[in-house]
């Protein structure tokens, strides 16, 4: 309740405390008494306010949970990102390539995908190094997945794509790339 209802309502009191006081002693008494039921009333009034819904507790505990100090590695981080990628790699084969069902997963996974080919131009520079990389390794072999820091905030995590050929090597088609921000890892890490 406004503090200026309060005062309203204590000023009526005083008023009809002092009309009272001109008329009998009984009807002062009964007075006092439903004075005392209405502060009785009011205090009801404003205490019932303070109540939360089971919606609002929950909403207030994540809350908590997201602003609570948590001491992470860059190891523990690394290996976050490995194990987010991956399911977010199955979830793509999943899709079988589809453009709309990838990038609503993205969305979905609070990640951003891309599929990368070698030279492409809407390629991030560290997307182009990384896929060059993979292009050298098909000679030599062992292609693996890989994760990059990007800033300070989000990591890249890639993947190759790879067909093998008739004399055993293997051809890089492209890679998925996938972008995600280090805050949602750290916050799906159950520490």
């Amino acid at each position: 309740m406004p503090i200026g209802n309060i005062q309203m309502i204590r000023i009526f009191i005083t008023t009809l405390t002092t009309l009272l006081l001109k008329h009998s002693w009984y009807k002062l008494q009964i007075f006092f008494i439903m004075r005392r039921f209405l502060y009785v009333f009011i205090l009801l009034l404003t205490a019932c306010g303070g109540k939360l819904s089971d919606e609002q507790r929950k909403r207030i505990k994540e809350d908590m949970k997201q602003h609570k100090i948590m001491r992470v590695t860059d190891a523990e981080i690394t290996e976050a990102a490995f194990k987010h990628g991956r399911e977010v790699m199955k979830a793509i084969s999943l899709t079988k390539n589809s453009t709309t069902k990838v990038d609503s997963l993205g969305s979905v996974l609070k990640t951003k995908i891309k599929w990368i080919v070698p030279g492409a131009k809407n390629a991030l520079e560290i997307e182009n190094q990384l896929i060059e990389a993979y292009l050298v390794s098909s000679i030599n072999g062992g292609m693996e997945d890989n994760v990059q820091r990007l800033g300070t905030d989000s990591l890249l995590f890639t993947q190759p794509v790879t067909e093998k050929l008739k004399d055993g090597s293997e051809n890089v088609k492209g890679m998925w790339s996938i972008r995600m921000a280090k805050k949602d890892l750290i916050l799906a890490m159950d520490k």
